[in-house]
């Protein structure tokens, strides 16, 4: 299942829950409430496993003297 949602750049919608938590002052205005992730935990399954993909593939890609370099190319191809 993890590695057909990192195929097909899907993480399954039951895994990614956002809730609004009421901020500050009147309980009516939108913009006094913030988003909040509920995550279960198999979405932290999910999430050690796509690291650890992405690590390995860009270690296999990138000089490991390079690493600040690295990282910032790996965040970009994961976007």
């Amino acid at each position: 299942m993890v590695n057909l949602s990192f195929e097909f750049s899907i993480f399954p919608y039951s895994l990614k829950i956002v809730a609004s938590v009421h901020n500050k002052n009147s309980t009516l205005d939108k913009d006094n409430y913030r988003p909040v992730s509920i995550l279960p935990m198999m979405s932290k399954i999910f999430e050690r496993s796509i690291n650890s993909q992405l690590t390995e593939f860009f270690d296999h890609h990138f000089n490991p003297y390079l690493s600040a370099f690295r990282s910032e190319m790996a965040v970009r191809a994961h976007f």
